[in-house]
């Protein structure tokens, strides 16, 4: 009995020693504080973007430390890109995806809150006596056993903490889903109106083609041009419609990914129909502080709370490293008696695996750390290039205005002295290019101040937190 008292005290003793070192060895998560920095930009951000006279080239006024409403989108004024954007939500089956897998998530961590809690227990089998008077006479065979497993640490703790961690986490990314489906319907729907808007440039230098070729045609008959180039206006007249069957064709898919966002097959699609001229370009546009950002983007949320989780896992490797005690009581079907043992289940039995699991949680934790820090760089950079971009896109804009309006004039001008036999139509070749270019960037032009400003948006995180 000697004997048996001493093994005990000594495993007791190493026990309690084991645990004393782990302890101190314990991380412990700190949330990572706001990166200390004045701003987005290098240089200081403009109060407003320069103002373009033209439709769509409204200026735009910076907002320092203003808010993202929860329903963004509907800054842009659209009626028809509410409803796309509501259909995505309500019908996109990968947002549905992502819906059940947090559900699935949600009940995985309760299952495993009520194991971590819930001791074992083994029921006896009950079988029938025989020959009793009373109603229910019932015997047993084997003993009621109950087991449970007390950890000399915070084992138990640490896989809650990383089990919560986990859960927030895609709680968080069923948010990102969110926004990201949000702004490939917008972007999606803008890059549709780019194309009619191509579409109808193309068809009204067609119709001038038309025009001009039936005058050419009559030239040729009195001898007034060469057949070759009447066969110049020819070719140019066939490019032009060969061009808009392109744009039709990049309409047509772009219809379709639209059609795959709202959760509909492409022959249930009905034309979107949707211009710039519908979209109001929103002239007042927040700017977060640099420490709102980092509670804001779903994806530094996501990144705190992986850290979280590493820290905790590391935590839970270093208890590992500990000795648990298995504690279990038993009924004796045929004594009817408690019997409670205590046995101490000894972890130096896998001391090897045990060094490396927590050698591997450390590099993981390591590894969440870095991550996170490259996050919030991203983060940074892409608020920062939005910022940039939304005051570059108004001053290119203002540039392309005027570079639309001079082309269209030097368009008119070479028709006319065409139709009056006093310039040849190369002249009015040249100025239709010119004039075709420059209408496409000025589209171009009024389509990105749109789709940066939705990337402001994003990148300050979409609002989530007003929804």
């Amino acid at each position: 009995m000697a004997l048996t008292q001493t093994k005990t005290m000594l495993a007791g003793a190493a026990a309690l020693s084991l645990l004393a070192g782990c302890v101190a060895d314990m991380p412990v998560f700190v949330k990572p504080q706001a990166p200390n920095v004045a701003g987005f930009t290098a240089g200081k951000l403009p109060s407003s973007t320069t103002a373009a006279d033209a439709t769509g080239g409204e200026a735009q006024r910076f907002v320092v430390g203003g808010n993202v409403p929860g329903r963004w989108w509907e800054l842009f004024g659209s009626a028809k890109l509410n409803r796309l954007v509501d259909e995505a939500l309500a019908a996109n089956p990968g947002l549905t995806a992502s819906q059940m897998a947090l559900l699935q998530a949600r009940e995985n961590y309760a299952a495993g809150q009520a194991a971590l809690w819930t001791p074992n227990i083994n029921f006896p089998r009950f079988v029938g006596g025989g020959g009793s008077d009373t109603p229910f006479d019932l015997t047993t065979q084997g003993d009621l056993g109950i087991s449970y497993s007390i950890e000399l640490c915070c084992g138990t703790d640490k896989a809650q903490e990383s089990a919560a961690a986990s859960l927030r986490r895609q709680e968080v990314a069923l948010k990102a889903a969110y926004i990201s489906l949000t702004a490939n319907v917008i972007n999606g729907a803008i890059s549709l109106a780019v194309l009619e808007e191509r579409l109808q440039t193309s068809k009204d230098i067609l119709a001038l083609q038309e025009e001009l070729v039936d005058i050419s045609r009559q030239r040729l008959d009195l001898g007034d041009i060469s057949p070759a180039d009447f066969a110049a206006q020819q070719a140019q007249l066939v490019n032009t419609r060969a061009n808009i069957v392109s744009i039709q064709s990049s309409i047509a898919r772009q219809t379709n990914q639209m059609a795959g966002y709202l959760g509909k097959f492409p022959s249930q699609m009905q034309p979107i129909d949707l211009r710039l001229d519908d979209l109001k370009l929103p002239t007042s546009i927040p700017v977060s502080l640099p420490s709102q950002l980092i509670e804001q983007r779903p994806d530094i949320v996501q990144a705190t709370f992986s850290l979280e989780a590493a820290t905790a896992d590391a935590g839970l490797a270093i208890t590992n490293m500990l000795p648990q005690i298995s504690l279990s009581a038993n009924l004796s079907a045929s004594a009817m008696a408690w019997d409670l043992v205590g046995s101490i289940v000894q972890a130096s039995v896998n001391v090897g695996a045990n060094t490396h699991r927590r050698a591997a949680a450390e590099a993981q934790l390591k590894a969440s750390a870095a991550n996170y820090q490259s996050t919030v760089l991203g983060a940074f950079i892409d608020v920062s290039n939005a910022l940039q971009a939304i005051d570059y896109d108004a001053q290119l804009m203002a540039l392309q205005v005027e570079s639309e309006r001079t082309s269209a004039e030097s368009l008119d001008l070479a028709r006319q002295e065409f139709e009056l036999g006093t310039s040849p139509y190369s002249a009015v070749l040249s100025a239709e290019q010119s004039y075709r270019n420059s209408a496409n960037s000025l589209v171009q032009a009024r389509a990105q101040r749109l789709t940066d400003t939705v990337a402001l948006y994003v990148a300050l995180g979409g609002g989530w937190w007003n929804e």
